[in-house]
């Protein structure tokens, strides 16, 4: 028989959570938040420690397979970065999600929807910018159509051109996988596009969208390279997307719940 990760068809939220364990709730006061959504969803819905507090390099592992369907390379290594470069301690065995917000480790300028650290800031802002979501999910999506890679390079172009000093080349490539990452764990499988309203939920509201469905195949280092390398392409020299895409693997579906 073969196993959860090998599965044909698309596991629904309520099929990772039938027992319903994992109902969404706002963060209060005194649990940590990071600027990364996807890790804030998983806290925000419990499959991560809602106070956001001494996370596990196992926790984190096994959060981002179990809802994201991540590769255990690309979740190991996402993981063993946020630790190591984030974490406390003389040897990192624990992480708190607010320390992610570390100026210019991890966290960079010019995110999507959150504003720049101020100077000399030790740590960035981890609310979401209302103005900067509205922008995003408006201008760069003006006809409602969805997000493809087109649209968040577009969306990063337009954020990086407003820099005083442009990201470093290592932050530019962190930003570009973040729109590869939103795109190959959100999209939906018939328009190929991450939907507007699951947008504005999973960026917004740090939550999983209603009818959310974890991609069919594993999610791997090899295919979010590649996703990184279309936008910053298009970023770099404004091709679209239908000419720069590869074939795609079988996408997340958005089922009802």
């Amino acid at each position: 028989m073969s196993s959860s990760t090998d599965h044909d068809t698309p596991l629904t939220i309520d099929q990772i959570d039938p027992n319903h364990l994992h109902e969404y709730r706002r963060p209060v006061a005194g649990e940590r938040r990071s600027p990364c959504p996807g890790l804030n969803t998983l806290a925000n819905h419990g499959y991560l420690p809602r106070s956001g507090s001494d996370l596990t390099l196992t926790q984190l592992i096994t959060a981002l397979q179990e809802v994201y369907h991540l590769s255990l390379p690309l979740a190991l290594l996402l993981s063993l970065t946020g630790l190591l470069l984030c974490g406390h301690g003389i040897f990192p065995r624990r992480l708190h999600l607010d320390s992610l917000a570390a100026h210019n480790k991890i966290e960079h300028n010019a995110s999507l929807v959150h504003t720049d650290a101020p100077p000399h800031a030790r740590f960035a802002p981890t609310r979401v910018d209302t103005g900067l979501l509205h922008s995003l999910l408006t201008v760069y999506s003006p006809r409602g159509h969805g997000f493809g890679l087109r649209e968040f390079a577009a969306a990063r172009r337009a954020r990086e051109s407003i820099l005083a000093r442009p990201l470093d080349a290592l932050h530019e490539e962190i930003a570009c996988a973040e729109g590869a990452m939103t795109w190959l764990v959100m999209r939906d499988e018939t328009s190929g596009e991450v939907p507007v309203e699951s947008m504005r939920v999973w960026y917004g509201e740090e939550r999983l969208p209603a009818g959310y469905s974890r991609p069919t195949q594993p999610v791997g280092l090899t295919e979010t390279r590649r996703r990184v390398k279309v936008i910053k392409e298009a970023k770099a020299n404004g091709q679209t997307e239908p000419a720069m895409m590869p074939p795609v693997r079988p996408a997340p579906t958005f089922a009802s719940r």
